[in-house]
């Protein structure tokens, strides 16, 4: 991917929905629960009838519990469950993130750090 100035973010969204252009891709923000977390910058997904694309970036001031809420995707996603993601803090820290019922939970422990977290997943 080329880099145009701007926003990276939305110059890929732009660049995906300029390739897919007859293929409904959605963009939207992503609701994050800053009582557990610190966002980031912006929160958001981009998904069609077959994939979506999460970015979620959030700081982590102390450790997290099982089943905390880090982010909420769109209900009309419909996503499978899917148990264990591992991910990695900007300082080298490994956690563990779930989703289920659509929303994104700290799984089991999540260590503090700040985080940047991109997944492109199957829809179900």
């Amino acid at each position: 991917m080329f880099y145009s100035g701007g926003t990276p973010e939305l110059f890929a969204c732009n660049k995906i929905n300029r390739k897919e252009k007859d293929r409904r891709i959605l963009n939207t923000n992503l609701t994050t629960n800053i009582s557990v977390a610190h966002a980031l910058g912006t929160s958001f997904c981009v998904y069609n009838s077959q994939f979506v694309y999460i970015h979620i970036g959030f700081g982590v001031p102390v450790q997290l519990t099982s089943k905390d809420t880090l982010a909420i995707l769109p209900s009309d996603i419909k996503m499978q469950a899917v148990s264990n993601i591992g991910v990695v803090s900007t300082t080298g820290t490994i956690a563990s993130i779930m989703i289920q019922n659509n929303i994104v939970y700290a799984n089991p422990t999540f260590p503090q750090g700040n985080y940047l977290i991109d997944l492109v997943l199957k829809r179900a």
